[in-house]
């Protein structure tokens, strides 16, 4: 019986390649290091956006995606990342979320993290019998969700103040009863104490605020992680912008104020399962023909992180490289940030994400894995989401080219639906 085993896995592979050629692609963009993925087919503009859709009603929408077939493989870099997650998910097992007319909890998250790592290094079929998908209405409200890029910069560095390095990087002086002046820190007034290192570029400095934290490089050849903490004019953590320009305010109250999301809760500790998963009735919803015109939108800027108005960055030193809103370190390719008032942190995604070419051309779409684990001040609504790319000048320059559009499906446990799509008894906060 051995002896026929080779001709049996032979035989499934020609099989598995078969059915792949002739329903989703498996591809894999070696030049930009991304993972491998399924050709997501789907007639679309040059900017990404789908050229036919369907208006949303709400927040979410239920899509049934029994005809995918094959999901994306279950690699090892989304098992090291799930893993992380599930760590995170059960230190908030008790938060529930009510997003337009979804209800749900971090355990039916937990869940789908679960049920994911079970199909380890496997493209899993039936997903959709495990699994129920709900599109995030995007932008326009037709499903696009604008694809933007993030990076870790390697900035090079000195541990002392010199000509060639006269920018420096600052703890918070915690210790202060007042905040100094931008101009008296640029002084060196916290030099003595306070001083993480000094760059060489002003530039340098404004990058590292705006990408969240970096890598500073010394000619030793030794190397320190930041992470952005805040500034003398704000208190911003996991960068997100709180109040205001009092030194008195305790961190703790900070922290805690960060946590008072609108549109979650906590549940008590005997509660095993949320609140039944609710879904909007899409039944006589209107095909629209999407123009090709971009949607106008204005870029937000990220506020106080310019350096206007006499405000100056504080950093904190880190073990790990780049760390996330939730404290997972992240992974290239597959963490994003959200706005967690739509996407809840330790959400599993499913991405339409946008595959680009050298010349900063849309190609065509890839079906991939995506972890929401970040914030950032310009992520803001449901139709932006920012992808983490990598460290250094490679990402950097990869990072310039992401400004399309892609689709986004929140996983969640399988519900048992009526064959009326239940109602929604709850008040939403987000319409």
């Amino acid at each position: 019986m051995n002896k026929f085993i080779p001709g049996f896995v032979v035989i499934a592979l020609l099989v598995g390649a078969f059915y792949l050629d002739r329903h989703d692609q498996a591809e894999e963009e070696d030049d930009f290091g991304r993972p491998l993925s399924l050709v997501f087919d789907a007639p679309s503009h040059p900017n990404g956006k789908l050229k036919k859709t369907k208006a949303f009603k709400s927040v979410y929408r239920y899509n049934n995606l029994d005809s995918l077939g094959f999901f994306p493989l279950v690699d090892a870099n989304l098992m090291h990342i799930l893993r992380q997650q599930e760590l995170y998910l059960k230190k908030n097992k008790n938060q529930r979320h009510r997003i337009g007319k979804l209800s749900f909890s971090n355990k039916d998250l937990l869940k789908v993290i679960n049920t994911l790592r079970a199909y380890q290094f496997t493209f899993p079929v039936g997903l959709s019998n495990q699994f129920d998908f709900y599109q995030l209405k995007g932008q326009d409200n037709r499903g696009n969700v604008k694809f933007s890029a993030y990076y870790t910069p390697i900035i090079k560095a000195s541990r002392t103040r010199s000509a060639a390095f006269s920018h420096g990087i600052y703890k918070r002086p915690e210790d202060r009863d007042e905040m100094p002046s931008r101009q008296a820190i640029e002084d060196g007034t916290l030099d003595d104490g306070y001083a993480i290192a000094y760059l060489a570029d002003y530039e340098d400095l404004r990058k590292l605020t705006l990408e969240g934290s970096g890598i500073l490089q010394f000619a030793d050849g030794s190397s320190k992680h930041v992470t952005y903490h805040s500034s003398n004019g704000i208190h911003q953590v996991a960068s997100r912008v709180v109040d205001t320009t009092s030194r008195k305010e305790k961190p703790k109250a900070i922290v805690v104020a960060e946590e008072e999301v609108l549109v979650t809760e906590e549940a008590p500790d005997s509660l095993e399962i949320s609140e039944p998963i609710t879904i909007e009735n899409t039944d006589n919803e209107v095909v629209i023909e999407d123009s090709e015109e971009e949607t106008s939108i204005e870029e937000e800027k990220p506020e106080e992180l310019t350096f206007e108005n006499g405000n100056y960055p504080f950093f904190m030193e880190v073990k790990k490289k780049k760390v996330s809103s939730t404290g997972i370190p992240l992974v290239p390719w597959y963490s994003i940030a959200v706005d967690k008032n739509y996407v809840p942190l330790g959400s599993c995604l499913l991405a339409a994400t946008p595959v680009i070419d050298k010349k900063e051309r849309f190609k065509r779409h890839a079906l991939q894995y995506v972890l929401a684990q970040d914030t950032g001040g310009k992520i803001k609504g449901a139709g932006r989401v920012d992808w983490f790319v990598g460290d250094g000048e490679k990402a950097a320059k990869i990072a310039q080219t992401i400004h399309h559009y892609g689709q986004l499906w929140l996983i969640l446990p399988k519900k048992k639906r009526n064959e009326g799509l239940s109602q929604v008894g709850n008040k939403s906060n987000i319409q």
